[in-house]
């Protein structure tokens, strides 16, 4: 799952994990309140990664982080944060609600390249 509120940060995104040769299913959200209400609407929706961006309208990604670790349900979602933030609190913050991974976000589009290598050892588990 990616959720960004930047249709072309998720397509550059999706673009690098398809280059990094990951095949799954990418199923992708506006903002964090667009996940909430998909993961409360329907209890089989249960993505093994997330890529969450933490500035997002109606409901950040600290947002999401919250609710999902109010529920065991959602303890196995492996979470990885992929925001411009470089924020020491934003990073320590994200780990304590149950981050796996804290990314920041490249400032050149060639950056993206490199994102995947980031997760790859959850990728590889797709």
């Amino acid at each position: 799952m990616i959720v960004d509120d930047d249709q072309f940060e998720r397509e550059m995104i999706k673009q690098a994990l398809e280059n990094a040769d990951c095949r799954c299913t990418m199923l992708e959200c506006n903002d964090g309140a667009e996940v909430i209400d998909l993961f409360e609407g329907d209890v089989s929706i249960s993505p093994k990664l997330i890529i969450l961006d933490l500035n997002m309208p109606r409901a950040s990604g600290m947002d999401v982080l919250r609710f999902m670790q109010a529920s065991d349900r959602y303890t196995h979602i492996i979470k990885v944060i992929f925001s411009t933030s470089n924020s020491e609190r934003d990073i320590e913050l994200s780990k304590e609600l149950g981050a796996h991974q804290y990314i920041i976000k490249p400032s050149f589009v060639n950056g993206y390249t490199d994102m995947p290598n980031e997760v790859k050892k959850y990728i590889d588990v797709l």
